[in-house]
């Protein structure tokens, strides 16, 4: 079982899997085609055309996953996001983030992810050197005293917040 989605009960124009089904709906084309005319009422066939067309459109623009609309309001969010972080930090800045690597890169450097041993060992050893933050999810208290007290203690390092974005925060890294 493939699952794109977080929900793995949504089946979306943006499901990877969707792609081995196009042979078969191109193949379909035909008999569909064939099917429409056999139909002798025209303002049938009409009404049969008009609501694919209505349902294909509504499916591709208003989808609320991944429909065009979705699309562009989450890139619009993004390089918002890209802006409030890239004014707030310096130009020599190290951000580690989760997901945001590739609205960020390359105005600032990136390391991905947090929550991989080997990214807390490179900020103990560039710590000092550059500014460094961490954008990414927003935590809850006791994970930001997880994370200060136990992953970034011994590089020396405590995570402070700076802005939140929606459920987004940027926090600087220091010593």
């Amino acid at each position: 079982t493939v699952h794109d989605n977080p929900d793995p009960s949504a089946v979306t124009i943006g499901s990877s899997y969707l792609r081995y089904w196009l042979p078969l709906f191109l193949l379909s084309t035909l008999p569909v085609a064939a099917a429409f005319a056999r139909i002798r009422n025209a303002s049938l066939v009409a009404g049969l055309l008009a609501a694919y067309v209505f349902l294909s459109a509504t499916t591709v623009f208003l989808s609320p996953q991944e429909g065009f609309l979705a699309m562009r309001a989450s890139i619009l969010k993004g390089e918002f996001e890209a802006r409030e972080i890239i004014a707030r930090t310096e130009d020599d800045a190290v951000i580690v983030t989760d997901r945001a690597d590739k609205a960020l890169f390359p105005r600032r450097r990136v390391i991905v992810p947090l929550r991989r041993d080997a990214t807390f060992d490179v900020l103990g050893q560039i710590s000092g050197r550059v500014p460094l933050y961490y954008f990414g999810i927003t935590f809850p208290e006791v994970d930001l005293e997880f994370l200060n007290g136990e992953k970034l203690a011994p590089a020396g390092l405590i995570a402070e917040p700076m802005i939140t974005l929606d459920e987004q925060t940027l926090y600087r890294l220091k010593e």
